[in-house]
């Protein structure tokens, strides 16, 4: 159109701007990507619809005017919402309006005599507001065709334009309620056509406007809408539509046979028989225009073409899918090797049964054959927790045949089969409780229908929903951090009151929403409007606090004022004083966790260049730091997860080891150990220090199955990576996501923002969806101290003392710490590929499933994004732990 000299004109969304810039002769764009701001769009397009549609002098053949407000209040707020009825409402007005005027301009010599204006939606919705599913509620939408000059003939008198339907007091009367509907009823004896495909507009309108047809269309045109472009209703002029129906046949046979001659794998029968239509079609062209059969022979091909194009809509290249296929399979063999070289040379150590190990490498290989099937896709949540209920089980069954034969010999060992027991039933119930907290359950559902996307949540309202999770925020720093303290000038000091502080941050964050305050209630509304009643005083008589609290901020005042750098100060925390709680609050919290994690960042590359120097470095701050903004943009139930996450970690860790209870309290005695676990040695470490409980012993005994180097390093790494593969994934599925685009958690990208950023909502939502499998992989040196054991052979106060009998490499020292953690993310690091490996060859597999798109490819950008995730952590921990992190 642009290239014919046609002129084009918009209003509203900007992204056609974007796509087509240079395009527009008339060009009013406006920000789109803000969903929660449901009007600056609209009002934009309605202010210059009517003025450019009814004062067209020849600035545009083309008009489009794009709304967004129903939208994103569908997105933001839900389509049963007060929001998306008041939209809704609006829409009906404008549009009807907009329809009756240029309808009374569309006389005999008018401007729009001639004007075809159609009006509809380029999705639909579901009814939680969202869309881009194959659902019918998403790919179904009005579309209404009017022939401007047809309905002004067909017209009495002007009317004026009808008035709206009541508000709906129920969902079928607002889902009745189409746009324009009552306008319709100006003209009862129009046609209402039930479907058009969407494909088929793009021939339709080119022939309308007289322009050719795109090479790659193969829609047909559409018999009913050319008969309202002629005016005629739904008839259309036989001659007229033969000849736009032929002109279609031609591109399209011309379109299939250059793209199969391109080397494409259509099939040649198929095509053959296709082509076999279009040459009937032309023959019967031939004989004329009253030729019987031509234009149901072009249609018939039309047809054909459209099932043989959808057979091949989408082209894959087998070649590179190969060779990326082979990458990552030589990328998990070495790695598979490498962790087993790593095992041979580890002390690390864990339970010792061959059931336990056998039972974990089943487990992982199920999870990752079990991803060909779209139902266990659907359904991973669910089966997230139940494989990790079982292996729970199976570690409780290990550590109890443990407790059992120990208990006759030496009664400090472990914590005794009734703690055991508590501790396992401890973990079964969080893990429970976590998914009828927070789980989406997909289980059985349509793959294309994303209407539930809610988590269970508490089931309670009021109260008794807020009251556990203040509970768990304020629980949440102790456990993940814990109170334990260094000298005060340490680093790690500082970052757990970093920590604590970002918390209670959260904390308040929570307390102003639930209190109801305006949105946009900032500090200095606080000080004015929300200070003591004039009744209370302090303790001397006649003084008012409220007159005190006056006089302190006219005192900051003049304070500001004569000090020399007071404009300077006053300048840079005015805009903080009056901005939004709302997003102050989250502000500081992101603020106070950058801090925290630069700040470890840089403490951990001095301590690169100066070994042995300063204060012992610790993990546990920068897993605070991260958690602390991820259950902000998480919602209530990322509060609860959060928290018992952190709580089964412990609990786990406490169960997994053979540690004795009343044993050594280890490194952490004096300064501070090279690393910092979530539990402290007394805790629970594992190996115990009389005698090892080898597979298939039936007695333990003191010097019996002592331990070698290789003994148990990778099956002790795979047990525990395993687990805390299955947390990190068990978090993300009962923290409400799901491996579906549908499921990303969209709110979260506007947590502090009101306004739309792409860097920092693209980060916001990014460690919403990410987090989970981020802190997973980032808290696994926390594992390392609960499985580093000692040789058996040597006393309990003498577990950091060189011992004759054991190589100097593997001394309970810095550097075998280092090794033994590299084991242990090396085996983490294995069972991710492998689960992506799993995702990548389904999805090229299935690549012709019919719910590949649906199901599968959304699999696979999920689980890749997790492995670069979590790969990108590791060397993080990585590094931090060399460093004495």
């Amino acid at each position: 159109m642009k290239a014919r000299g046609d002129k084009l004109a918009f209003v509203g969304d900007d992204t056609w701007e974007q796509l087509f810039p240079g395009t527009f002769n008339i060009a009013l764009p406006y920000p789109s990507f803000n969903v929660k701001d449901l009007d600056t769009v609209d009002d934009g397009v309605w202010e210059h619809l009517l003025p450019l549609a009814l004062n067209r002098t020849g600035d545009w053949d083309v008009l489009i005017a794009h709304y967004l407000g129903v939208d994103h209040a569908g997105h933001t707020f839900g389509v049963q919402s007060p929001q998306m009825v008041r939209k809704l409402h609006q829409m009906d007005d404008q549009i009807s309006e907009t329809v009756m005027a240029m309808v009374d301009a569309a006389g005999p010599g008018d401007v729009h005599e001639d004007t075809l204006l159609l009006v509809f939606g380029d999705h639909g919705q579901t009814l939680n507001g969202d869309h881009g599913g194959g659902s019918d509620e998403e790919v179904d939408t009005a579309l209404i065709a009017f022939n401007l000059g047809r309905l002004h003939s067909l017209r009495s008198p002007p009317t004026p334009a009808p008035q709206m339907a009541p508000q709906p007091n129920s969902e079928s009367q607002l889902q009745s309620q189409l746009p324009v509907a009552a306008a319709v009823d100006e003209w009862p004896d129009l046609d209402v056509v039930s479907t058009v495909d969407q494909v088929n507009l793009v021939p339709t309108l080119a022939l309308m406007m007289g322009l050719p047809i795109p090479f790659g269309n193969v829609g047909s045109v559409s018999e009913e809408l050319w008969g309202v472009a002629e005016g005629r209703g739904g008839d259309a002029n036989a001659g007229s539509l033969q000849r736009a129906v032929e002109v279609n046949a031609w591109q399209v046979h011309r379109y299939l046979n250059t793209y199969a001659a391109t080397g494409a794998h259509l099939d040649p029968t198929s095509l053959s028989e296709t082509n076999a239509l279009f040459e009937l079609g032309a023959l019967s062209s031939k004989s004329g225009p009253e030729g019987d059969g031509a234009m149901a022979a072009h249609q018939a091909f039309l047809s054909s073409a459209a099932r043989l194009a959808r057979q091949q809509w989408t082209q894959f290249h087998n070649g590179p899918i190969a060779v990326g296929i082979s990458i990552l399979l030589t990328c998990l063999a070495w790695q598979a090797w490498l962790a087993w070289s790593l095992g041979r040379t580890s002390w690390l150590q864990g339970p010792k049964t061959h059931f336990l190990d056998a039972s974990l490498l089943a487990v992982a290989a199920l999870h990752a054959i079990a991803i060909f099937s779209n139902s266990f896709v659907m359904a991973e949540g669910r089966m997230v927790g139940f494989l990790l209920a079982g292996v729970l089980l199976l570690f409780l069954r290990a550590r109890l045949a443990f407790e059992l034969l120990v208990s006759g010999r030496n009664r400090r060992l472990g914590l005794g089969a009734c703690g055991v027991v508590c501790q396992g039933l401890a973990l079964l119930g969080i893990n429970a409780g976590m998914e009828a907290i927070g789980l989406v359950d997909r289980t059985g559902g349509n793959p294309f229908d994303k209407s539930s996307y809610q988590p269970g949540g508490l089931g309670v309202a009021g109260w008794l929903e807020k009251v556990p999770m203040y509970c768990a925020l304020l629980a949440t720093p102790a456990v993940v951090v814990g109170a334990r303290r260094q000298e005060s000038t340490c680093w790690p000091e500082h970052a757990r009151r970093l920590v604590y502080s970002a918390f209670s941050l959260v904390i308040a964050w929570w307390a102003v929403h639930d209190a109801g305050l305006p949105i946009s209630t900032s500090l200095t509304d606080l000080w004015a409007n929300c200070g003591p009643p004039s009744g209370w005083q302090i303790q001397m008589p006649g003084m008012d606090l409220r007159v005190v609290m006056e006089a302190a901020q006219d005192g900051a005042a003049a304070a500001l004022e004569w000090w020399p750098w007071g404009n300077v100060w006053q300048d840079a925390f005015a805009p903080l004083v009056q901005m939004p709680l709302a997003d102050l609050l989250p502000r500081v919290v992101y603020g106070l966790s950058l801090t925290c994690v630069s700040g470890t960042v840089a403490a951990t590359a001095w301590r690169h260049g100066h070994p042995g120097e300063g204060c012992g470095l610790t993990i546990r701050p920068l897993v605070g730091a991260v958690l602390a903004p991820l259950v902000l943009v998480s919602g209530r139930v990322g509060c609860l997860v959060g928290f018992l996450g952190a709580l089964q970690m412990r609990l786990f860790l406490g169960m997994a080891s053979t540690q004795p209870r009343g044993g050594t309290r280890g490194l952490d005695e004096g300064a501070p150990g090279p690393s910092d676990g979530v539990l402290e040695p007394s805790e629970g470490t594992l190996g115990p220090s009389k005698g090892t409980l080898g597979p298939g012993e039936g007695t333990l005994g003191p010097g019996q199955g002592s331990l070698e180097p290789g003994d148990r390093g990778f099956a002790s790494a795979l047990c525990v990576a395993g687990v805390w593969s299955l947390f990190g994934t068990q978090a993300f599925f009962f923290s409400g996501h799901f491996c579906e685009f549908s499921g990303l958690q969209y709110n979260s990208a506007f947590v502090g923002f009101g306004e739309f950023s792409f860097f920092v909502s693209g980060a916001l939502l990014a460690l919403n969806t990410l987090g989970p499998h981020l802190l997973a992989a980032l808290s696994l040196p926390l594992a390392v101290r609960g499985l580093k054991a000692r040789h058996p052979t040597s006393p309990p106060g003498l577990r950091n003392r060189p011992d004759p009998k054991r190589p100097p490499g593997a001394r309970a020292s810095h550097s075998a710490e280092v090794a033994e953690f590299r084991l242990l993310a090396v085996v983490y690091g294995l069972l991710r590929a492998l689960t992506a490996l799993a995702s990548v060859v389904s999805v090229a597999i299935q690549r012709r499933h019919l719910l590949v798109w649906a199901v599968y490819a959304p699999k696979f950008v999920f689980e890749a994004c997790f492995l670069l995730v979590t790969d990108a952590a590791l060397v993080l921990a990585s590094w931090l732990v060399a460093a004495g992190g």
